[in-house]
């Protein structure tokens, strides 16, 4: 009997890390066919700064690793001259932080919404 349980321990136990190894990778990276192109990028934040009466710019700047960094400065038409850099959680992009850069916008400031290496478009 205690052969019996010991089996089926390891056996439990090599099922839940392998489980949770996969949920974790799943949990924090999109995966590569749902990563956004270029032209749907441009189209959701050029749609984004119009709906909320800003304008949009692409901007990027390279690491010292050699990473490209990449994210949209979203600028107010009235603007107060403060600006503000909005992160967006594990496992989401940009976009997740849109409803916080309304509401920035709108009282003036100008809002950088970066993607974190290995979401969205951005390398690892």
């Amino acid at each position: 009997m205690l052969p019996f349980i010991r089996g089926t321990l390891a056996v439990l136990i090599s099922l839940n890390l392998v489980g949770s190894i996969f949920l974790a990778e799943n949990a924090l990276h999109l995966p590569d066919g749902k990563r956004p192109d270029m032209a749907t990028e441009s189209l959701d934040a050029s749609q984004f700064s119009k709906s909320a009466g800003a304008s949009s710019h692409f901007v990027q700047v390279h690491a010292s690793d050699a990473a490209i960094l990449s994210a949209w400065l979203f600028t107010p038409s009235h603007p107060n001259h403060a600006a503000v850099i909005l992160l967006h959680g594990v496992g989401d992009t940009w976009h997740g932080v849109l409803g916080q850069a309304r509401f920035l916008l709108e009282a003036g400031y100008a809002v950088l919404a970066p993607d974190s290496r290995a979401h969205g478009m951005r390398g690892g």
